[in-house]
């Protein structure tokens, strides 16, 4: 039986019904509090179920946020913000433990400040020299804390209102050792209670590549400053970004902004292939001549500097960046205006030297020129002398002249030979015969040298021809011959130059290194060389001689007998000729030079058969020289070859003569040395009263007009003296002929 219907009955049984009324009201609300008592139980248990859930998550969550921070490399550190201040660290990781050298309940008893070096070396310095806190550092660790208070209460500041910050700083481990850090600082609020939570990641090893890269910059910097070399580096767009101290030493500029006003990249003395090379982009080499004046008078830039510079430029491009745009150009300065002015003024020693040689050598020659001369005047002067006391008619008058017109020629040419020899000589070569000049040089020698002194040549060779210059040759024998008569000076002795020929091999490697090179030798070649030799049997060289006789000033011979530039001239000349020389010496049994040099093709040789003269049509020509027994032979030499003469000795005269009657003339001819006038000069003022007038300029001898020179400015004909009359009459009728083309030429066009 149910209890309450048993509690019922006898409450029903005791009481009445209306008791039992009651009771059971009663009963009933019993019953319903019981029921939600039990309900709340259910609930209680259940919350209690799910609270105890949730702090087991919870925990779930912490280790593993513990494991993970454990896990990671950086320093994770969490303190509590107390007042305003840090309070103690709450959480550190074990990569803290094992960096700074606590153990976790050390460090949980620490505040930041503890183990945060505000105050002290700087971090370049502490990296650097690998520094550590200790009892030494007092005086840091007395600022510390100062520091530390005044810095962590900005951070907590900046905290609140930027909620994260990054900044550098550096842990003072346990051992004092400071640890730089790059430190992510987070606010955050556990309930009540706001901390901070820090990220510290080791930057030890990046402090101590910039450190090392900034010693390195600080090194190029310090370099670049002291070097004695200019450098200047410019941007993309050819701007200056710096320029070391000798840089503006070399130009003179004051500081860098001044130096910026000229441009290195480009300026008016850069040629225009540079500047488009270094538009392109392209690294170079050049050279700069700089007139300081005219940066100075123009106000280009500020400069100390005058008169001109030379500088060596190298500029390299800088390539491209991460955005391929250009990034410059550094350029490399170096000033060679000493080399410059050193090597102009040696090229002027050498060529002043070698011209005192020239006439050092025709000076040695004097006697032997001076026998030729005589030689060449005794048969004009004799046949001259009878030919006037023999009467008019004379059938041996005929021959006489004939020898004295063959001597004159004679003398004609040793003049010419003089006059090549003593002006400067530029080097043009042509071919030539070398068997002429071998024979002048030993006649002229033979002549110069004392009598136990013997010099012959030998000729085996009849193709004797070479591209070189006369005058080259002349001096490269006369050198040598010298030399040999040096080596025998007071013992005599024999000298002789032999011409050979050979085909120059592979053999000849050692002889001429210079001409048998290994180009040569993998190309197979064979070509054919005329063989020079100079050989005495005087005193011979040594080794030690050998090695330098043909270093410049070089001599062995007392002071006063030698310049010491003999035999350096001679191997210049040698190589100027596409020519190579070789030495063979043997103490007291003499020296041999042989020159090897490159055999030439044959020229067309000029027909010895004088040329028909054509007589003249009665032109009319003016004739003007200053010397008036010129004049008068000019005046008889014409009227004998048909042309009508009209001469003067004086250029203003015929100045005048020409301009009162210039249609009337036919042909100019004018000697180029006058006193009053010079004939390029009197040409000059006929040409500008009639252009198209024909004009031939004689000349003797003339530094200042060459033929190519005369040609140009309008000169016809380019005539030598002395002139011979079949050489006047074809040098007349090349002019009026050319005279006659122009003209019809000119009517065409009409």
């Amino acid at each position: 039986m149910d209890p309450l219907i048993l509690i019922l009955g006898l409450t029903s049984a005791l009481l009445g019904a209306g008791a039992v009324a009651a009771y059971w009201w009663i009963t009933r609300r019993v019953a319903d509090l019981s029921g939600k008592l039990a309900a709340s139980e259910h609930e209680k248990r259940k919350a209690d179920y799910e609270k105890s859930a949730a702090i087991k998550a919870l925990h779930i969550r912490e280790e593993s946020l513990s494991k993970l921070l454990d896990s990671t490399r950086d320093i994770a550190l969490s303190y509590s913000i107390e007042g305003g201040k840090p309070g103690r660290f709450t959480h550190v990781n074990e990569t803290a433990v094992r960096l700074l050298g606590y153990t976790s309940e050390q460090l949980l008893t620490k505040r930041p400040t503890d183990i945060e070096l505000v105050a002290g070396p700087s971090p370049q310095t502490a990296v650097a020299s690998a520094d550590s806190i200790t009892l030494a550092n007092a005086d840091v660790m007395a600022n510390q804390n100062t520091f530390a208070a005044r810095f962590f209460d900005i951070l907590i500041g900046r905290l609140e209102k930027e909620k994260q910050v990054v900044y550098e700083g550096r842990y003072i481990a346990q051992n004092g050792t400071v640890i730089p850090v790059e430190i992510t600082a987070c606010r955050v609020d556990l309930g009540e209670q706001p901390a901070v939570f820090c990220m510290a990641h080791n930057i030890t090893e990046r402090k101590r590549r910039e450190t090392e890269i900034q010693a390195k910059d600080r090194l190029l910097r310090d370099f670049i400053n002291r070097a004695a070399i200019g450098v200047a580096v410019y941007d993309g767009q050819g701007s200056l970004l710096s320029v070391n101290p000798a840089c503006l030493k070399m130009f003179g500029a004051p500081d860098e902004r001044e130096f910026g006003r000229f441009g290195m990249l480009d300026n008016k003395y850069l040629g225009d292939s540079v500047k488009e090379s270094i538009r392109r982009g392209d690294s170079l080499q050049t050279e700069i001549k700089v007139d300081f004046d005219e940066i100075v008078r123009l106000a280009m830039f500020v400069s100390t500097r005058r008169g001109e510079g030379f500088f060596y430029l190298v500029i390299a491009n800088l390539g491209l960046d991460e955005r391929f745009n250009p990034r410059g150009h550094i350029v490399q300065v170096m000033d060679v205006t000493e080399q410059r002015d050193t090597e102009e003024a040696l090229r002027q020693t050498s060529m002043q030297l070698r011209q005192a040689q020239k006439m050092e050598a025709i000076g040695t020659l004097a006697g032997g020129i001076a026998h030729d001369f005589n030689n060449v005047l005794t048969p004009i002067m004799g046949y001259a002398g009878m030919a006037l006391e023999l009467p008019a008619g004379d059938a041996r008058i005929q021959p006489f002249l004939q020898e004295i017109l063959s001597a004159s020629r004679r003398a004609r040419e040793l003049v010419a030979q003089i006059l090549a020899f003593s002006r400067q000589d530029t080097g043009n070569h042509a071919p030539m015969h070398l068997t002429p000049i071998i024979k002048e040089v030993v006649k002229q020698r033979a002549a110069a040298m004392p009598p136990n002194i013997q010099i012959q040549y030998v000729i085996k060779e009849t193709d004797d021809m070479v591209r070189a210059s006369p005058t080259q040759i002349h001096q490269v024998l006369t050198n040598l011959t010298r030399n040999a008569e040096q080596a025998m000076k007071g013992t005599g002795g024999s000298i002789e130059i032999r011409l050979t020929s050979f085909m120059l091999t592979s053999l000849h490697r050692k002889e001429f290194p210079s001409l048998v090179t290994r180009e040569y030798v993998r190309e197979g070649g064979r070509n054919r060389y005329l063989r020079l030799s100079v050989r005495d049997t005087g005193c011979g060289m040594s080794p030690e001689t050998m090695k330098r006789m043909f270093e410049a000033f070089f001599t062995t011979k007392k002071e006063g007998e030698g310049t010491g530039m003999g035999l350096a001239v001679v191997r210049g000349h040698v190589a100027a000729m596409g020519g190579a020389i070789s030495v063979e010496s043997t103490v007291g049994k003499g020296s041999v030079f042989h020159i090897a040099l490159p055999l030439a093709e044959a020229a067309v040789e000029k027909s010895d058969v004088a040329e028909e003269v054509v007589p003249g049509s009665r032109e009319r020509v003016l004739f003007v020289d200053d010397e008036v027994a010129v004049v008068r032979m000019a005046s008889l030499m014409l009227e004998s070859l048909g042309y009508e003469a009209v001469v003067t000795s004086q250029s203003s005269k015929a100045i005048e003569i020409f301009r009162a009657n210039s249609e009337d003339f036919d042909l100019v001819i004018t000697d180029q040395v006058m006193p009053e006038m010079t004939g390029m000069n009197l040409a000059a003022e006929i040409l500008k009263i009639r252009p198209e007038m024909p004009i031939i300029l004689c000349t003797g001898f003339s530094e200042r007009i060459s033929e190519e020179d005369a040609l140009k400015q309008g000169i016809r004909v380019y005539l030598p003296k002395p002139v011979e009359r079949r050489e006047m009459a074809a040098a007349i009728k090349r002019a009026l002929a050319q005279t006659t083309i122009s003209s019809e030429m000119a009517a065409q066009d009409v």
